[in-house]
């Protein structure tokens, strides 16, 4: 969570009123990122699912993800929307 969530306090006592709507419009924007963030890993998993491969850098990996865990990275999703300039820029 980070030392934001202390700071949270003093920030809205110094914005006043105008600081509440604003704090509740960032929490529905990243809520619906993080949604759009799980519909993307979900559509990654089923093409690659569909191909019936697997990346080489899940083949790498000394350890599998864990149980129930996705093994889509975000190179992963930078690459399924922008090719490998997408994974060499996410990563």
């Amino acid at each position: 969570v980070g030392t934001g969530l202390l700071n949270l306090p003093y920030a809205v006592s110094r914005s006043g009123w105008v600081g509440v709507p604003l704090l509740v419009l960032m929490a529905a924007m990243a809520t619906y990122t993080a949604a759009l963030l799980g519909r993307c890993i979900v559509l990654v998993e089923e093409e690659e699912r569909r191909a019936g491969g697997m990346r080489a850098s899940l083949a790498s990996r000394a350890t599998p993800p864990p149980r129930g865990a996705s093994s889509v990275s975000y190179g992963d999703l930078g690459e399924a929307a922008y090719g490998r300039p997408g994974r060499w820029f996410v990563n």
